[in-house]
């Protein structure tokens, strides 16, 4: 199976995550440009079950596209998720997802709140 350049990404940005996790914590990953589904098919493809970690409690995945609401809806979303699962490591795939539907004043908020 040919490992695509967004799972090799994943794979960068969610190995360290994952190995943190058994050490401090769980972790949090939002994903913004794929589904549960996609996400799930390229971390399998390196061996990798997403599924597991959160079975056992070290990973959430939340799938919102930016798209679907605004920038303060989506921090206002955000902050529940850690406030509820109170992870140790927050991931964002990725940033610029967010700031392509947002203004430079909108955008630069939201990365600072």
């Amino acid at each position: 199976m040919q490992i695509t350049p967004r799972a090799l990404l994943l794979l960068l940005l969610t190995a360290p995550l994952l190995a943190a996790s058994a050490w401090w914590g769980p972790a949090l990953l939002l994903a913004a440009e794929e589904s549960r589904a996609q996400l799930s098919r390229n971390a399998a493809a390196w061996g990798v079950d997403f599924e597991e970690a959160e079975r056992k409690g070290l990973l959430r995945i939340i799938c919102r596209y930016p798209e679907a609401m605004g920038l303060e809806d989506h921090l206002l979303q955000i902050r529940r998720e850690v406030r509820e699962f109170r992870p140790s490591r927050l991931a964002v795939d990725s940033m610029s997802a967010f700031e392509r539907g947002a203004s430079t004043k909108s955008f630069r908020e939201f990365v600072i709140a």
